[in-house]
């Protein structure tokens, strides 16, 4: 398991999620295919299938699926500009988080996630 695996998995376990883990994009796609996942961190450099592809055949299993809600991705990256940000955002990754990222940031990319879901639900209803 890669450090950064480790270590957002830790931090998810102390703010009280549970986490798995891909060690590829491909996996990735096979996992949320046979798992009910609320929220994806996805890595953007990964082997065999990069982030943003995984992210788009994800959205594209979803869109052929008639899934109600989507699955939350959060993009997770070295390459933290601009661009980049628009790459992954254009994707349809939801939000971007740059690499190293603190206990701090992945929590305030949470609460953000979250409330936007809520606002979308209300919207919804």
């Amino acid at each position: 398991m890669q450090i950064n695996q480790i270590i957002l998995s830790k931090t998810l376990q102390k703010i009280g999620f549970s986490s798995d883990v891909a060690s590829n994009g491909q996996e990735a796609i096979e996992k949320h295919l046979s798992e009910n996942y609320d929220i994806i961190f996805m890595d953007c450099q990964m082997p065999i299938l990069d982030g943003i592809q995984a992210t788009k055949d994800i959205r594209y299993n979803e869109k052929v699926l008639n899934v109600y809600k989507p699955v939350l991705i959060i993009a997770l990256t070295a390459n933290a500009s601009v661009e980049d940000k628009n790459t992954c955002l254009n994707a349809g990754m939801n939000q971007f988080l740059a690499k190293p990222f603190s206990y701090e940031q992945i929590e305030k990319v949470l609460q953000i996630v979250i409330e936007q879901t809520e606002k979308d639900l209300e919207r919804a209803a």
